[in-house]
């Protein structure tokens, strides 16, 4: 049985992190996360984008994503999770 729910729910402007992100000439929207993580003396930031599936059907490893006025790309293949959704990996584009 597929699942099936109004992911709207889920992702909108009262959910921590909501974000507007510009892909092309669309604008999607999701769920961002830019958390610092340190291990010992070396830290960084892991910047994901959680999304419909259906909103970024043609995303690939390597392509642009602007969130925040921030140019990323997105590092490695997308990563659907059953439910609709889908995780982007990204890295700050240089």
């Amino acid at each position: 049985m597929p699942f099936v729910e109004d992911l709207d729910v889920f992702i909108n402007d009262d959910t921590p992190g909501y974000a507007h992100a510009t892909i092309g000439a669309s604008t999607v929207t999701g769920l961002f996360d830019n958390d610092y993580t340190g291990i010992d003396l070396v830290g960084s930031s892991d910047p994901t984008f959680l999304c419909k599936s259906s909103d970024v059907p043609l995303i690939a490893d390597g392509s642009s994503i602007t969130i925040n006025g921030t140019v990323y790309k997105v590092a490695g293949a997308p990563q659907p999770d059953g439910t609709g959704l889908v995780l982007l990996q990204l890295r700050k584009s240089s």
